[in-house]
C-alpha cells in the first residue's frame, strides 16, 4: 500500500486486503478501529474501503 498520510475520503476506492498485515493496521489508522472491527467489517460488507467506511461510521454513530 501506498503512504496514505495524504489520503481523501474519495481516495476510498480500494478493496481491503486483509492478508496484508501493514495494510491493514494503515486502514486500522484511517478508519479509527481495531483490527478487529476491521475484520468484521469487511466479513459483513466486503472488501471495498467506501462500503467499510460507511458501516465503520455509521456504527459509531449509532454508538453514540
Amino acid at each position: 500500500m501506498h503512504d496514505n498520510s495524504h489520503r481523501t475520503p474519495d481516495e476510498f476506492n480500494d478493496d481491503i486486503n486483509l492478508e496484508d498485515e501493514d495494510e491493514m493496521e494503515e486502514w486500522c489508522r484511517l478508519f479509527e478501529c481495531s483490527a478487529a472491527e476491521l475484520r468484521a467489517a469487511v466479513k459483513l460488507r466486503g472488501p471495498s474501503a467506501r462500503r467499510v467506511r460507511a458501516y465503520l461510521r455509521d456504527r459509531q454513530q449509532t454508538a453514540q
